[in-house]
């Protein structure tokens, strides 16, 4: 209920600050399990993907975030996973694992952390550990700040990752084509 309600509010928050709108490829089943693979560049990023998927789901997101009174309060209803940053977070694993094992949709953004000039980074490679390990489909989604501040979501299509017995080669070649398609996003949104 507090999810959907807050959704709703932000919706149009977003919509009346930054002219908010989604932009879709296809036509999209949001079902879970299914990791959400963003890029990152604000603080608004989280939620401005909430107000993009309809169906509900949750954020890895950094540990600080849960101390923050009313924000991190919300994080936890809505079983948020906190991620200790810097180290490899056992705990944070197994509660992604966990989630995407209940169907659920998860929210992650591959680069780590924030990109100060917009420019995709180096993707780290928990999203593919998860999404081999859970064989969850991860669906590219670009976040289009434009030069007038207004924002737009571009949503691709799932990709499904390798096998559970797959080597290494194969799972950083699911890494690049994950970042591959949400570059192409990038693209589409540059397009008039």
């Amino acid at each position: 209920m507090i999810y959907r309600v807050l959704q709703c509010l932000f919706t149009c928050f977003f919509k009346l600050r930054f002219s908010f709108g989604v932009r879709e490829t296809e036509k999209l089943d949001f079902q879970g399990p299914l990791l959400v693979a963003a890029n990152h560049r604000t603080n608004w990023d989280p939620f401005l993907i909430h107000c993009a998927i309809p169906a509900h789901m949750a954020f890895m997101a950094k540990e600080e975030l849960f101390k923050i009174p009313v924000l991190g309060w919300v994080m936890r209803h809505e079983k948020a996973i906190s991620v200790r940053r810097g180290a490899s977070d056992r705990q944070a694993i197994r509660e992604a694992l966990g989630a995407l094992a209940e169907k659920r949709i998860l929210g992650i953004f591959p680069e780590g952390t924030r990109s100060k000039t917009g420019e995709l980074k180096k993707f780290q490679p928990g999203m593919t550990m998860l999404a081999v390990k859970s064989q969850s489909p991860v669906l590219p989604v670009w976040i289009d700040w434009n030069s007038e501040g207004k924002v737009k979501i571009w949503l691709g299509m799932p990709l499904v990752p390798p096998s559970l017995d797959s080597d290494r080669e194969e799972q950083n070649s699911f890494t690049e084509s994950v970042r591959d398609a949400i570059l192409k996003l990038s693209e589409k949104a540059l397009e008039p």
